[in-house]
């Protein structure tokens, strides 16, 4: 969430150094130095059924993205390191398969592993630390590339896991997002999902997973789609979004 809203006040103007959120962004980015990558414990676990709740993959997701754009307006080593760290335990976490699951450790408490409604995220760092200028783990793009191609339906539809069949337009714009920030826009797979997501971008607010995250995909993906894109977005949820 610190993430998120960092990113905000980064496209309001703001840097680490001036604007009137500056002195917000720079406790926010010394809280995410400070606790991204940490999982939670037993003690924030109570209650929970037993298994392995671990999802630091959303966290260093969401980090990379965010510490991208400030490392681009105000570079330093500290953040340097950091985001190296971040890239390599993205890395390190990818599963056999190509994905990335909620976090390292196996199959969660719904005995399932990967997930690309978490690769989403993982190939959307990847490509916002390739902007900022880093050299980005090439094998692990092409094996997660290969994982989301796998997880589509073959309409171009981006479904919750490999196998399923229930591909949706939120989940497809994030793939979409993460593949434009990769430079694929080339890829064969890319106007495929192009053109399911500009199909079916009215059943945003059904997709599985919290649909505000899906609105906010799409409002990235359709602001590199352009005007033919991000025209009708507004237009079906305008009102929606301001309410």
């Amino acid at each position: 969430m610190t993430c998120l809203v960092g990113l905000a006040l980064v496209a309001s103007g703001s840097t680490p150094a001036d604007g009137p959120y500056a002195e917000n962004l720079r406790k926010g980015i010394a809280f995410i130095l400070k606790n991204v990558g940490i999982a939670a414990t037993a003690e924030d676990l109570v209650g929970f059924p037993p298994g392995n709740w671990n999802q630091t993959n959303w966290g260093y997701s969401y980090a990379a993205i965010f510490l991208s754009q400030v490392y681009q307006i105000a570079p330093s080593e500290e953040l340097k390191a950091k985001l190296e760290g971040i890239m390599a335990a993205l890395e390190l976490s990818q599963e056999s398969s190509g994905g990335w699951a909620h976090g390292p450790g196996g199959p969660n408490p719904l005995k399932y592993v990967e997930l690309q409604a978490a690769s989403n995220w993982v190939l959307c760092a990847f490509g916002a630390l390739k902007q900022a200028g880093f050299k980005v783990p090439q094998k692990s793009i092409d094996r997660g590339v290969k994982y989301a191609v796998s997880a589509s339906v073959g309409d171009g539809g981006i479904a919750y896991r490999a196998g399923q069949t229930n591909g949706e337009p939120g989940r497809t714009s994030g793939c979409l997002w993460g593949f434009t920030l990769l430079g694929l826009q080339k890829h064969p797979f890319y106007s495929k999902m192009s053109t399911f997501f500009k199909g079916s971008m009215g059943k945003i607010p059904t997709s599985h997973i919290s649909p505000v995250m899906h609105f906010m995909t799409s409002a990235f993906a359709c602001s590199h789609l352009g005007s033919a894109s991000w025209k009708p977005f507004m237009e079906l949820f305008r009102l929606e979004l301001l309410s």
